[in-house]
């Protein structure tokens, strides 16, 4: 039997990636098996494992060759437990992955992929610590790909000292990096970064940059972002509102809202994020269900709903407790449940 190349993709599915970043992802993915099974080397070497994270990491296929390997369904879901899925990639490993003994080669050394455009909800450091004690070498090559502008580029530059950038987090883009993967990983198949994780860093394609961690600003605390998780009050959808760190003002301004088709239960409270005031918040979007322009936060149970900025002077219903007021702007602010992100 050929050693096998053990690929592992770590597939960042936390709210942050919901809309263009999800289903890019998911046609990315669909395009990058299609490139492996089109090369008779991959189909010979080549294995792979996904991981998905959110408030939790799953392993959602085992180390599996190219040509038997299932197209992971991805939903978005609250957090983003990266902490989680290093351990449970590394745990994998050492199940799956075939060392060298005195009589046989074992497995190419494996790669991981992690392809993330947030911050981490979890505790991910001890993870690091534990790769880089008690070896001469770590048992992967890692590779950390951050996507979009929004990513904590510091933080992925503990991880490993290969960072890649994606701008653009939408189809376009996620395509380019999967084509770019294919290649690397047919590259990777043929032994040729057994020992050298740089030398799949050749012809990377437009949009995509190594990243000179030298250059890279220490992280100042805040969130580049902010989602609010809020109820249309006409079609009792639920949907996220997205605003995006002004560095200027130090405000966030909203930017995007997206129908949400899982919403959090009761394995996400723990990842919930402090209360933000609402005077840090510029703007509303309209609701993607029944384009209401406005919001309000329900005095009785705190949830968020959309109303109509024409209809202000009348009483709102909330749709999650069935509370009815006068909702108007509030010149102090009130304090607003953040999603996770």
């Amino acid at each position: 039997m050929s050693r096998r190349l053990p690929v592992y993709v770590l597939l960042d599915c936390s709210e942050s990636m919901i809309g263009p970043g999800i289903e890019g992802l998911g046609s990315a993915v669909k395009a990058m098996l299609r490139e492996l099974r089109r090369n008779p080397q991959a189909l010979e070497t080549v294995w792979l494992s996904f991981v998905t994270f959110d408030s939790e990491a799953r392993q959602v296929m085992p180390l599996t060759p190219v040509a038997d390997v299932q197209i992971p369904s991805l939903q978005v879901r609250p957090g983003t437990s990266l902490g989680g899925a290093l351990r449970l990639t590394i745990e994998s490993i050492r199940k799956e992955v075939k060392c060298t003994t005195v009589t046989e080669k074992g497995d190419f050394r494996p790669l991981i992929f992690l392809i993330t455009d947030g911050q981490p909800t979890d505790e991910w450091r001890s993870v690091i610590k534990e790769l880089d004690t008690g070896t001469k070498t770590r048992p992967a090559n890692i590779y950390a790909i951050g996507c979009g502008a929004d990513v904590d580029l510091a933080q992925l530059g503990e991880i490993t000292d290969i960072v890649l950038q994606l701008d653009k987090v939408n189809a376009d883009g996620f395509a380019k990096l999967f084509v770019w993967l294919s290649a690397s990983v047919h590259s990777a198949s043929t032994g040729v970064a057994d020992a050298d994780p740089s030398a799949l860093l050749d012809k990377l394609p437009t949009d995509i940059t190594k990243v000179d961690l030298k250059k890279v600003p220490a992280h100042d605390g805040r969130s580049r972002q902010i989602f609010l998780q809020v109820h249309c009050s006409q079609k009792r959808g639920v949907y996220l509102m997205r605003y995006r760190l002004d560095e200027k003002s130090g405000r966030y301004r909203a930017v995007a809202s997206h129908p949400l088709a899982t919403v959090a239960g009761e394995t996400a409270k723990e990842f919930r994020l402090p209360p933000v005031n609402s005077l840090l918040l510029e703007g509303v979007e309209a609701c993607p269900y029944c384009s209401n322009d406005s919001g309000a936060n329900c005095g009785a149970c705190n949830s968020l709903f959309c109303i109509s900025s024409r209809n202000l002077s009348s009483p709102s219903v909330c749709p999650s407790c069935g509370d009815s007021r006068d909702y108007g702007e509030s010149a102090e602010g009130f304090m607003v449940n953040q999603s996770t992100g």
